[in-house]
């Protein structure tokens, strides 16, 4: 069997993502290690990690969409587009396969990420 563990992107600039991530998921970093790494729980055994790759040669942005859920999906809209992302979409209503609201943006480093309420 497989579970999910963990989710990490990369960033080109650590301490400016712990600021922007603290932000967009309104919790403080869990762990740190130095200028290379970070790492936010859930609580539920589940992180994400930022991943700081300052000269190497990883691609940065536009490569994963982090998904997350909301019970108030107006809400968190106004307070993400007020962090002034790179990119932000409309909420938008799909139907199918079965009913939710969702928008996506991007942030200062390519990555995408979407938030959903399910109806």
């Amino acid at each position: 069997m497989i579970k999910l563990d963990h989710f990490y992107i990369y960033v080109t600039d650590l301490d400016k993502a712990i600021s922007f991530y603290q932000k967009i998921l309104c919790s403080k970093v869990n762990h740190r290690e130095g200028d290379r790494w970070a790492d936010f729980d859930s609580g539920d055994g589940i992180y994400f990690g930022i991943f700081n790759v300052d000269n190497e040669s990883y691609k940065v942005g536009d490569n994963i969409t982090i998904a997350l859920k909301t019970d108030d999906i107006k809400l968190e809209y106004e307070r993400i587009k007020s962090l002034a992302p790179k990119e932000i979409t409309d909420i938008i209503h799909l139907t199918e396969p079965y009913s939710y609201f969702y928008f996506q943006f991007k942030d200062e480093w390519g990555n995408n990420w979407e938030v959903a309420q399910y109806a």
